[in-house]
């Protein structure tokens, strides 16, 4: 594949940089302007080796080797390659006029079953990081049952700190990267460490992290809006048979002078939840006698997508203590048709539940106290 070998100097051995010419005088430094686009021609440091295509032949200054020419692009490539493997330097290719430099070195990249790994195991992470923060906020999701929230809300919140914690690892990630190729280019002088980066390389990885860190947590979520409406296992067990008149004492107490408050806001709520006109499930409340001694709220709930399915439901309050009232449910089905009557009567007691949690964290507040004056 080689053309032709022409020597185009001499220089010595222990001084690469001393180029003569065949006569023994020593060629000067300086520039041969090659046209008008500009082109230029320098000599050339002793630690490189010139290649060009034999119809582009110039004349350089080289050194410590020949200036080798070629006929075919292709081969003059894998020449290159090959002399830069051996020599451990760069090469220099001239293509029509244009001059590349070819060097060989180590080039890390993460691709295919590697990087997968690596994504799983970060998703693995922030999956167990995320259950930790979960089982360590126990205590907070409660609070944001007794003050409402349902599923969704702590799903939402829950996947915004997933989201943020995407971007943020993601970005910092991203940052810390270019912050160490500077510091081992330029501070370190570490010759050949180049980090690739891009724009897009910037985006991609953010994105990347915020999709591991959102799919991870979707478990996660789910376990943090359970904390909030346990499941079906968990909520209280109603020992007598559903569809027998029952009552149950709540573990719940009213502070006497309070009991007002807690009457008014627990209809207002159980109207919003579950309204009169409503073709699902609707609630009618009354509220019975209100005295010192006790009072009652009185729900008749129908479950109308069930074949109108029915119940009462009586929430009674019982003076046993000079400071507060003791709570019970009375339960008297009315109508009992269709598969869903068990459910629809948990679904009644835990509603109210949720409510009275809700007012014993509110009713101290001035804003209640004074809303219900």
């Amino acid at each position: 594949n080689v053309a032709y070998l022409v020597i185009k100097g001499i220089f010595e051995e222990k001084r690469l940089d001393g180029i003569y010419d065949p006569l023994g005088s020593i060629k000067p430094m300086k520039y041969i302007p090659r046209d008008t686009t500009g082109l230029q021609k320098i000599p050339c440091r002793a630690d490189e080796i010139i290649i060009v295509t034999r119809r582009i032949v110039f004349t350089y200054m080289i050194s410590r080797g020949s200036l080798l020419i070629f006929k075919n692009e292709n081969v003059m490539y894998e020449a290159a390659k090959e002399i830069s493997r051996e020599l451990r330097i760069p090469v220099i290719v001239a293509v029509n006029g244009y001059a590349k430099t070819v060097t060989i070195g180590k080039i890390l990249h993460i691709r295919g079953i590697p990087a997968l790994v690596i994504a799983m195991l970060g998703g693995l992470v922030m999956m167990v990081s995320m259950l930790a923060s979960v089982y360590e906020r126990r205590n907070e999701f409660k609070v944001y049952s007794a003050l409402g929230l349902n599923p969704d809300n702590i799903k939402y919140i829950s996947l915004t700190e997933a989201l943020i914690l995407g971007f943020t690892g993601g970005g910092i990630g991203y940052l810390v990267g270019l912050l160490v190729s500077y510091l081992c280019s330029e501070v370190l002088e570490l010759e050949g460490f180049v980090l690739s980066s891009s724009q897009l390389w910037g985006i991609g990885s953010v994105v990347i992290a915020v999709l591991i860190s959102t799919l991870s947590s979707i478990y996660p979520i789910e376990r943090a809006s359970l904390e909030v409406v346990p499941s079906m296992e968990r909520k209280w067990k109603l020992r007598e048979d559903l569809r027998k008149e029952f009552e149950i004492s709540l573990p719940f107490r009213i502070p006497a002078g309070k009991e007002k408050h807690f009457i008014i806001f627990t209809k207002n709520r159980l109207e919003a939840i579950y309204p009169p006109y409503s073709t699902l499930l609707r609630c009618l409340v009354t509220v019975g006698h209100v005295s010192e001694e006790g009072f009652v709220i009185k729900i008749n709930a129908d479950l109308v997508s069930e074949g109108m399915s029915s119940a009462i439901f009586e929430l009674r309050g019982y003076r046993e203590n000079p400071k507060y009232f003791t709570t019970s449910l009375r339960v008297i089905p009315v109508s009992v048709i269709g598969s869903k009557y068990a459910e629809f009567v948990y679904s009644i007691v835990d509603d109210l539940r949720k409510i009275v949690l809700k007012w014993l964290t509110l009713y101290s507040h001035d804003r209640l106290k004074n809303h219900y004056k």
